[in-house]
């Protein structure tokens, strides 16, 4: 079985490649109908992870739990982040050096 992340990354680099947006929204559709075609072909899950029944799509949740902007945000104001370093000189730009150091992880 592949991991749902991997596999969102895939429809994440054809966006950036194709300059074709993709929404959370819209990458969560794509991933229920490919689990649905891989299901239907080869009669067995592609992944291990269950489906969530919300209000607007069938959604993964470890796709749609670390993508809130909220948290990615608060990331960012880590005093050992590239931006709160800038932030907090006054610069208007980050630093390429900075942003190579940044050891920020999202989990």
């Amino acid at each position: 079985m592949l991991n749902p992340i991997f596999l969102a990354n895939n429809f994440i680099e054809i966006s950036f490649n194709t300059k074709e947006p993709i929404t959370p929204m819209k990458l969560q559709k794509m991933m229920y109908f490919l689990y649905r075609d891989y299901l239907r072909e080869e009669n067995i899950p592609l992944f291990a992870e269950r489906f969530l029944t919300w209000d607007y799509c069938p959604v993964l949740g470890s796709l749609y739990r670390p993508l809130n902007g909220i948290d990615l945000s608060k990331l960012t104001h880590n005093e050992n982040c590239a931006w709160y370093k800038a932030y907090q000189s006054g610069k208007e730009f980050l630093s390429d050096e900075d942003i190579k150091k940044d050891n920020v992880e999202i989990k």
